[in-house]
C-alpha cells in the first residue's frame, strides 16, 4: 500500500495519482502537516498532580534570598526591594547637640540638672568634657611655659638652649590631665563602694565630668588674667579652679544612692583629700618631663661633682 508523496492520499497498486495536474484543485497540501506530537511529561508516581514546569529566577551565587519580591510589570522577574545604606553606629551630630545642652545646662544650673545628667550615664559626653578639660589645660601650659620663655630669652645667647617647648608642654598636659581625671573617678568609685553606696562606672564618670565642666571656662578664663598678671592667673587657675571643682563635685554626689548626706559630704572631703595628695605626688614625678635636657644636664649629678 502506497500514499502520494504530494497529498498524502492513499493509493492502490499502481496507481498514479493526478493532484499536480488537476487546474481546479486548491493549492494547499499537507506537505508541511505534521502528525501532532506527543509532549514529553517525566513519569509521576501513581497518585501525584499533573507535572507543571515552574519558572525560576537565577540569582548570582551567594546572593541573599529577597523576602517579598514583587514582579515586575514587563515579566515574571522579581523586583529587588530598595536597600537602605547601613547607618553609622555613632551618630556624631546628635551626641555633639547633647554634650553642649549638658554643658549649658550644667553650668546654669548644677544641682537639678546633675540629677537628669548622672543617671543618663553618657559615657562618650564625660570623656568629652574630660578631653575638653585637658585641652583647656594644655592651653594654659602653653602660655606659662611662653612667659617662662620670655625670661630665659633675657639671657641671650647663653640661655637660647634652655627654651621650654610649647608644644611639648600642651600634649605632656593633657596626657597628664586625662590621667588626673581617671584617677579621681576611680577614687569616687572606691569611696562610693567602701560605704556600701549604689554606683557604677558610668554615673563616676558623670559624677566627675561634672568638675571638668566647671574647669573649662576657669582655664581659659586663667589664660586672659594671666595675661594681664602672673601671679593673679595662677591663683586662679589652682585657687579658684580647686573649689569650683569640688562645689561641682559635691552636686553631682548628691545623686547617690545608699548614702546619707552627711556621708557623702565627708566622702567628698576625703576624696578631695586624697587626690590632692596624689596631685602632689603625681607632678613632682612628672615635673622633669616638662623640663629641656639642656636644664637637666646642668643640676645631674655629674655635672655638679664635676664642678667641684
Amino acid at each position: 500500500m502506497a500514499f502520494c508523496r504530494y497529498c498524502g492520499r492513499k493509493l492502490e497498486d499502481g496507481e498514479v495519482c493526478n493532484c499536480r495536474d488537476t487546474a481546479a484543485a486548491p493549492n494547499t497540501t499537507q506537505q508541511d502537516v505534521q502528525p501532532p506530537q506527543q509532549e514529553f511529561q517525566p513519569s509521576q508516581p501513581w497518585g501525584a498532580p499533573p507535572y507543571q514546569e515552574t519558572q525560576t529566577t537565577q540569582q548570582p551565587w551567594g546572593a541573599p534570598t529577597q523576602q517579598g519580591a514583587q514582579p515586575s510589570q514587563q515579566g515574571g522577574t522579581p523586583v529587588q526591594p530598595e536597600v537602605k545604606p547601613a547607618q553609622p553606629a555613632i551618630q556624631w551630630g546628635p551626641l555633639a547637640r547633647t554634650a553642649l545642652k549638658d554643658f549649658v545646662n550644667l553650668l546654669k544650673s548644677p544641682a537639678n540638672y546633675s540629677a537628669p545628667y548622672v543617671r543618663g550615664k553618657n559615657l562618650i559626653t564625660s570623656l568629652a568634657f574630660f578631653l575638653l578639660h585637658a585641652i583647656c589645660a594644655g592651653i594654659f601650659s602653653m602660655f606659662l611655659v611662653g612667659r617662662i620663655n620670655g625670661l630665659i630669652g633675657l639671657g641671650g645667647s647663653y640661655t637660647a638652649g634652655m627654651a621650654f617647648s610649647s608644644i611639648g608642654a600642651f600634649f605632656l598636659t593633657l596626657l597628664y590631665s586625662i590621667i588626673l581625671s581617671v584617677v579621681l573617678t576611680a577614687l569616687y568609685f572606691c569611696g562610693v563602694k567602701l560605704l556600701k553606696g549604689q554606683i557604677d562606672l558610668y554615673e563616676a564618670f558623670s559624677i566627675v565630668s561634672m568638675r571638668s565642666v566647671i574647669a573649662i571656662p576657669i582655664a581659659l578664663l586663667s589664660c586672659l588674667v594671666f595675661l594681664l598678671n602672673i601671679t593673679a592667673g595662677l591663683v586662679f587657675y589652682y585657687l579658684v579652679g580647686a573649689i569650683a571643682g569640688v562645689a561641682f563635685l559635691f552636686a553631682g554626689s548628691q545623686n547617690i544612692v545608699g548614702i546619707s548626706k552627711d556621708r557623702r559630704l565627708y566622702l567628698c572631703m576625703s576624696i578631695i583629700i586624697v587626690f590632692t595628695i596624689f596631685f602632689i605626688l603625681f607632678a613632682s614625678w612628672v615635673l622633669p618631663s616638662y623640663i629641656p635636657s639642656s636644664i637637666r644636664g646642668l643640676f645631674s649629678l655629674e655635672s655638679i661633682l664635676g664642678s667641684l
